[in-house]
């Protein structure tokens, strides 16, 4: 996966130390699949006008076993190869697949062996007295903590299954940092409707609602789906709503939404990738995402706020999440010849 997006840290249209993958990632950004050249062309837009750019490739395969991996200032993930772990053989696992195991990690070109990463070991460890009673040292550099009384369960009590057709409950819902609503299967073509109040205005990106469908911030398929931050010192909205070709797709409404007062927001997303957002009962934005939407029927974390930004300082009411119906696209047919002789 390949991140387009702010090349220095500082300034207009910038210099000094070049951003890091989490720097690039607090801004506005691009993704794209693949081996592509980096150009706004090629990404399609322009996603931070005014500033240099870069291009970061997140992951590819390395090296094998016992082979060199170059990966000069990146991070190697060193673990299993294959999906059929009985067999050692088949498909070769994806990131996501090799992380869903015991895997080890390293900074920077490395060889690919057990000795330099020390093998991972497996131990079978209770959830409810993780430690065995003992206390753990942690530690780095001069840098020294403990930990004890660690716990691994099960929610006591999963959060709620919200209606979607009332997710307050008929109630006002004052924004609150990492407040869990519930959760939802998410529709795929979908409306998100709500009155929103705003008090003042906050520094930094204020979270007013979040669908997750891992539990993540962002940017991969499904983290946002969607997510809505109000820009820093303004009501302006930043609205992201994933696709499989950019996580973080969305549309931002130019227009900054009155204080003190009740306004509707409407987002509507397409099963064609197309998103609408009307302020007011009026068409603020308008854009053709591209990529498949996140699929329907999958569950979704819904908050209000997020864990993982400060809250909007608002209110909100008349939360609706509901279905819209599919798009009808135009459809053609083609006759092909099994033989190329046949007339």
């Amino acid at each position: 996966l390949v991140y387009y997006g702010k090349r220095y840290k500082n300034g207009v249209p910038g210099d000094g130390a070049e951003t890091t993958l989490s720097e690039l990632k607090a801004v506005a950004f691009l993704t794209k699949r693949g081996s592509t050249q980096c150009t706004v062309s090629a990404f399609g837009r322009d996603p931070l006008v005014g500033y240099f750019k870069k291009c970061m490739c997140v992951y590819r395969d390395c090296a094998l076993q016992d082979e060199f991996c170059d990966c000069p200032n990146g991070l190697v993930y060193y673990g299993k190869r294959f999906t059929n772990e009985a067999s050692g053989q088949g498909a070769e696992t994806t990131l996501s697949e090799l992380k869903e195991t015991a895997f080890l990690t390293k900074q920077g070109s490395t060889q690919c062996t057990a000795s330099v990463f020390e093998e991972p070991r497996f131990e079978h460890i209770r959830g409810n007295n993780v430690l065995d009673r003992n206390e753990n040292r942690l530690g780095k550099g001069n840098v020294t903590a403990f930990i004890k009384d660690l716990q691994y369960t099960a929610f006591e009590h999963p959060p709620p299954l919200l209606n979607g057709n009332n997710m307050l409950n008929s109630k006002e819902h004052r924004l609150k940092k990492n407040l869990l609503l519930g959760s939802i299967k998410s529709i795929a073509s979908y409306q998100l409707a709500f009155k929103i109040k705003f008090d003042e205005k906050v520094d930094g990106w204020g979270s007013v609602l979040h669908f997750t469908a891992d539990g993540y911030n962002c940017c991969d398929f499904g983290q946002r789906v969607p997510g809505i931050w109000t820009y820093s010192g303004s009501t302006k909205l930043h609205i992201r709503s994933s696709t499989a070709t950019n996580g973080n797709n969305g549309c931002d409404p130019p227009q900054e939404l009155p204080l003190k007062t009740w306004n509707d927001v409407k987002i509507q997303v397409l099963d064609n990738s197309q998103i609408m957002i009307y302020y007011n009962g009026e068409e603020v934005c308008n854009y053709k995402m591209g990529g498949s939407v996140f699929p329907s029927d999958r569950s979704l974390m819904v908050y209000g706020g997020d864990p993982w930004h400060i809250a909007a300082a608002a209110t909100i009411k008349n939360l609706h999440y509901t279905a819209l119906a599919p798009t009808a696209e135009m459809r053609k047919c083609m006759c092909v010849y099994e033989d190329p002789n046949d007339n």
